[in-house]
């Protein structure tokens, strides 16, 4: 916008610049219901500070990625989804697997770090249609030349910045936030550059402009698609076939991991078939056909809407770029039976069982093997499908408070930024702040030393998965007079890991206002958690003393909590979770979110929803 402001004669650079901070102010706006929430609670990123120069280049993409343009699923599956090769026995169990051609074309397609393959993610996948993307080219002529330009340096910026290569690199470090995570997700804004360019150029189309530079790359296009097509189609096995893809790979010595295998094309096809299924070449050249074939399909059908008038050539193009997408979308997918999903599996149904009629479910943990950083038996977020909660998460909010919370129990459980898995020392399992966060069971197929604290309630006939009851496990509401006031983090998380920390009696506190109690006082406390669902929890409590109502659920921004009806502030209690202060007598503590941070956002959302199709009538109006 400020590029585009400059180019204006002077004394109209702001009128230029209005619409613009208008837009932007609409747009985050209308965003504000999904984001504000997220950003309140994840305000401590357990991610800040973690990625440095060479990680970022490590993970950064290739100039070849531009390749993904033109064909969406070359290098990434835009669905992130899991497939099962034809021929194969079974269905592969939740194993990730990546297109062979990402690593013909990623800069690196090894985890710098352990040298193991990672999946090129779907936010590596930015393309907006073979059309929209040859009308983006005529963009750049006619009266909106000035606009069109600054979007395509947008464009060309962000990408290099999702390469990690100099000199993007350094301009990524020096803007605010953009080094601050993954840089390949900065593909976004060059999606959103592009879609504003075929915006543009679909315009200058419809209104008459020659369309030399969309036929080029629509022909450009059909070409290569046929090229590729005819490449993919000639007759040879799957060993073939992954040394000719070993070759593509070996052919260009730039790459860190050719390199590092000495160039040798035996190497690679070693490397490529290396924990290989059965069918997976077969797979992998089905699918890059089906992505020629897609592209060749909307090239076609492009160069034959040139041919005609601006209404049937603007339906044409409409309907055959939300085909492509629509199919490039939905990726390979692998189908389970819906069992899988609704079944609780034999070995977990004592927790199932153990769930009372308040919906207070009892929390699973798990035990893995040090070297082993999976999941035991239900992967990823399989649990919230069977309605059982884990103690394990993927990007829990808030990041940093909760991965902290469980590094003080077993350093191995958080995954560095993306949240906690499994235990992997067997001493984690009797751990007090297991007791505090109420992990009563726990699934593993690990040695597990014997202790009088675990029980095992392993149904009969589940193979090799034991399932343990933690017999200490504190309950879900629990009610302390014994406060440490610790506002200093390190100070307050060395004390939550001391092992010999009674926590079913002390509460370490972070706020200096929170009310004083007196634990010399017999509290005679009885605690009933009357209801709890996602967003209302209803606790009872009756004391004789002053405490501090404690519920082993993680705070956020958005909780809100009335005592006997009346509003009452939330502490952040042992540093994850949250408490009320309770006085002498008989309370109802009701807990619910819905604080200003999650009801204005939606109320903002819809305002700037009205707002936005106010102007688009107003403005066909004038028109």
């Amino acid at each position: 916008a400020l590029l585009f402001a400059v180019g204006a004669p002077r004394g109209d650079r702001l009128r230029r610049l209005v619409p613009a901070g208008l837009g932007l102010l609409l747009g985050a706006r209308a965003a504000t219901a999904n984001m504000a929430p997220i950003l309140q609670a994840a305000a401590e990123s357990s991610r800040a500070g973690t990625w440095g120069a060479d990680e970022l280049q490590g993970l950064g993409l290739d100039w070849d990625h531009a390749l993904g343009l033109l064909w969406p699923d070359l290098l990434a599956w835009p669905a992130d989804r899991f497939y099962a090769p034809a021929g194969a026995g079974a269905p592969f169990d939740f194993v990730t697997r990546m297109p062979w051609s990402q690593f013909v074309l990623i800069a690196q397609p090894l985890r710098p770090s352990d040298q193991s393959a990672f999946h090129s993610y779907v936010e590596t996948a930015c393309g907006i249609g073979v059309v929209p993307l040859a009308a983006a080219l005529t963009a750049f002529g006619g009266r909106h030349r000035g606009l069109a330009l600054a979007c395509g340096a947008a464009a060309l910026a962000s990408f290099g910045c999702a390469t990690a290569d100099e000199p993007f690199l350094a301009l990524a470090r020096a803007l605010p936030g953009y080094a601050a995570g993954d840089l390949r997700r900065q593909l976004f804004t060059t999606a959103a550059m592009l879609v504003v360019l075929s915006g543009l150029g679909a315009d200058r189309l419809l209104r008459g402009a020659r369309p030399l530079a969309t036929a080029a790359l629509l022909v450009a296009v059909l070409v290569a698609s046929t090229a590729a097509l005819g490449w993919l189609a000639a007759p040879r096995d799957d060993a073939a076939f992954a040394r000719q893809v070993a070759e593509l790979i070996v052919a260009d010595g730039d790459h860190p991991q050719v390199r590092a295998i000495g160039g040798d094309a035996a190497v690679a096809t070693a490397w490529l078939q290396r924990d290989a299924m059965p069918g997976e070449a077969a797979h992998n050249r089905q699918r890059l056909q089906t992505t020629a074939t897609r592209a060749l399909a909307a090239a076609r059908l492009g160069l034959g809407g040139l041919r005609l008038a601006a209404g049937p050539r603007a339906a044409l193009w409409l309907a055959a770029t939300a085909a492509e997408l629509l199919h490039a979308g939905a990726g390979p997918a692998q189908t389970v039976p819906a069992a899988r999903l609704t079944t609780v599996p034999r070995v977990l149904t004592p927790i199932a069982d153990a769930t009372p009629s308040n919906g207070d479910r009892p929390r699973r943990g798990r035990l893995t093997a040090n070297a082993a950083r999976k999941d035991t038996a239900l992967p990823g977020n399989l649990p919230g499908f069977l309605r059982l909660e884990d103690s394990g998460a993927y990007n829990p909010l808030p990041k940093a408070r909760y991965e902290q919370f469980f590094g003080a129990i077993d350093r191995t459980a958080p995954y560095g930024g993306a949240g906690v898995g499994s235990f992997h020392e067997p001493a984690a399992l009797t751990h007090p702040l297991c007791d505090l966060f109420g992990v009563r069971f726990v699934l593993t197929r690990e040695a597990v030393p014997p202790d009088a604290r675990l029980v095992d309630r392993t149904p009969p006939g589940c193979g090799v998965y034991r399932l343990y009851e933690r017999t200490t496990a504190l309950p879900r509401a629990t009610f302390v007079q014994q406060v440490d006031l610790l506002p200093d983090a390190a100070a307050r998380l060395a004390a939550l890991g001391a092992r010999d920390r009674d926590v079913g009696r002390r509460v370490a506190l972070e706020d200096a206002s929170a009310p004083a109690t007196d634990p010399t006082t017999p509290a005679n406390a009885r605690v009933d958690l009357v209801s709890r669902r996602d967003e209302r929890v209803v606790v009872r409590v009756r004391t004789d003393a002053a405490g501090f109502l404690r519920l082993a659920e993680p705070w956020d921004a958005g909780w809100r909590a009335t005592r006997g009806g009346a509003p009452t502030p939330i502490y952040v209690a042992d540093h994850h979770l949250r408490a009320v202060h309770v006085p002498p007598g008989e309370h109802e503590v009701v807990f619910t979110y819905d604080g200003w941070q999650v009801v204005w956002p939606l109320r903002l959302t819809l305002l700037a929803y009205a707002l936005a199709l106010w102007l688009v009538g107003s403005g066909r109006r004038r028109a």
